[in-house]
């Protein structure tokens, strides 16, 4: 069976193209609301140094990027449950196939995507463009802001990212725009959402990696885990070289 076939009319069709287009407005009216005054604040705790190395205005900073997080996970759930749905409207089901392959193979596919987008930088003299960490050292290098960083890598961004990027937005695309279009959209909306040159391309990559595990699976778990598992490697990474 192909991988356009599986799956493609589980859901009940509670969304679509224009409520996708609605709840990302949304997202990013609430998430300015939320990102300018904690930049502000910031830049008052750091009294006109570097942002990136007061720790106070990093704790702003990480703050308001948990609570974007937390508007991920809130918005499709309430524009969801709004509608008399359920969780695994979300994909939030028991895989259907794959078993814990399909986490695998979405963790190789997802480095596969970084090791193309890397070595092609490297040959063409680019390395500029390389992807850089979304935290500066002093987030690893004082404990509590690695804390912080940890619950959000390691738990909350897995789960509001797949949630709205994967359950939301490419389920409420596919059916109207299909597998691929759909992958590709939610992939590039995933890219643009790190906010960092050199992390749009093969974070696009990688969200559609991750659309693609879910139209196989039939669940987000797959790419949750795999999501997991990504942010674990670069969290320790990060950790064991500040």
């Amino acid at each position: 069976m192909a991988v356009e076939d599986v799956e493609r009319c589980h859901g009940r069709a509670l969304w679509g193209p224009r409520e996708v287009g609605l709840a990302l407005a949304a997202l990013v009216v609430m998430a300015v609301a939320v990102l300018v005054p904690a930049a502000i604040a910031a830049a008052l705790l750091a009294q006109g140094g570097e942002l990136t190395e007061d720790v106070g205005a990093m704790g702003a900073l990480l703050g308001a990027n948990v609570a974007v997080e937390a508007l991920l996970l809130a918005v499709p759930l309430r524009w969801v449950m709004g509608r008399q749905g359920t969780l695994a409207d979300l994909g939030w089901r028991w895989p259907r196939r794959g078993g814990l392959r399909t986490p695998l193979a979405t963790l190789v596919g997802a480095y596969l995507a970084l090791g193309i987008y890397v070595g092609a930088l490297e040959a063409a003299g680019l390395e500029g463009l390389l992807p850089e960490s979304s935290f500066p050292k002093v987030a690893f290098q004082e404990p509590s802001l690695a804390a912080l960083v940890g619950v959000m890598a390691l738990g909350l961004a897995p789960l509001a990212e797949e949630t709205f990027f994967r359950g939301f937005v490419f389920e409420g695309l596919r059916h109207r725009w299909g597998l691929w279009w759909s992958a590709l959209a939610s992939g590039i909306l995933f890219g643009l959402m790190h906010l960092q040159v050199g992390a749009m391309i093969p974070f696009s990559a990688i969200g559609v990696v991750f659309a693609l595990a879910y139209a196989y699976s039939g669940s987000i778990l797959p790419s949750v885990a795999a999501h997991m598992a990504f942010n674990s490697v670069s969290f320790g990474v990060m950790l064991a070289t500040v």
